[in-house]
């Protein structure tokens, strides 16, 4: 499927906007307040933040979702914690309610460091208190990445003749890759939400859409317990990206997919996970080749 820049360096590429300007060096990522990254080291998609694809958001910057990075906590990264914080509690939490720490260990004997994006707790001191890991993991990379690095280039090169169209130029050949995005995370989703499981916490894992529909398609045929009223320990967030109407150099309005929520015991979802697959009848069954280079083409197993 094709895909286009849906926003680049905190600006939304709208048609009819202010003409967007190629990004400087030591130009600050509006997301962390740090540096970014894209531009001052060569980076595929340079600057970009979050494209299109399937009709949905796909993001690929590491800092656009929620960065763990950066001298100071903003609002933005404060925003978005605030809407995890009262999605999970299911209720109008406060910022008084509730404590965080980025970047933290998560001990693992015998295996090298993990750390956790977030860890959060709200309602301190409470009996309903929640203990939380916070994972996020809003996209990816993309295939063919060749295709909309040249259409940025090519916006680029354009000088005064530059318009928001030509950045937005389809590239046909690129599309968003879920199940890398997915794979890299399994071994983070599996050892840090054991971790936080057993240590009387839950684990919240925040994720693209595109990631979201993946893994439900994963485990259609045997979906995990729905716990949203009970006793969950893991809960997966859909993120969306959505246009901001009237306020064309803004960024795009990130945020919960409410309606996309899945709240389950941990446990129950890996079996649901790893039921994936059935019998095959004739996995075992010939034409075969024998290590001699002869044929086995007998009835039944071998």
């Amino acid at each position: 499927m094709p895909a286009r820049v849906l926003e680049y360096l905190g600006q939304q590429v709208l048609e009819r906007g202010p003409v967007i300007q190629p990004a400087q060096p030591g130009a600050l990522c509006p997301f962390s307040g740090n540096p970014c990254s894209k531009v001052n080291r060569s980076e595929p998609l340079k600057p970009v933040c979050t494209v299109s694809t399937r009709g949905k958001s796909w993001i690929v910057c590491k800092d656009r979702l929620c960065s763990t990075s950066g001298t100071h906590f903003n609002n933005y990264q404060k925003d978005i914690l605030l809407q995890i914080a009262r999605e999970v509690a299911q209720r109008n939490v406060t910022e008084d309610e509730i404590l965080y720490k980025r970047e933290a260990p998560v001990a693992v004997p015998n295996a090298s460091s993990y750390h956790a994006d977030y860890v959060m707790v709200i309602f301190p001191g409470k009996k309903n208190v929640l203990k939380l890991v916070v994972e996020m993991q809003g996209g990816g990379e993309t295939s063919s990445t060749g295709g909309l690095t040249s259409v940025v280039q090519e916006w680029e090169d354009a000088g005064e003749l530059r318009t928001n169209a030509m950045l937005a130029t389809v590239a046909p050949k690129t599309n968003a890759i879920e199940t890398n995005a997915w794979r890299r995370q399994q071994e983070q989703f599996m050892v840090k939400g054991r971790v936080a499981v057993r240590s009387g916490g839950k684990l919240v894992f925040c994720i693209g859409e595109l990631i979201f529909d993946y893994l439900q398609s994963k485990f259609a045929a045997h979906p995990p317990e729905d716990l949203r009223s009970g006793n969950w320990t893991l809960c997966l967030i859909a993120i969306k990206s959505d246009t901001v109407e009237g306020s064309p150099a803004s960024p795009l309005q990130v945020g919960i997919d409410r309606s996309r929520t899945i709240f389950t015991d941990y446990d129950s979802f890996v079996r649901s996970i790893t039921s994936v697959g059935g019998v095959d009848q004739t996995l075992f069954a010939p034409p075969f080749t024998g290590l001699n280079g002869r044929d086995w083409v007998g009835e039944g197993e071998p």
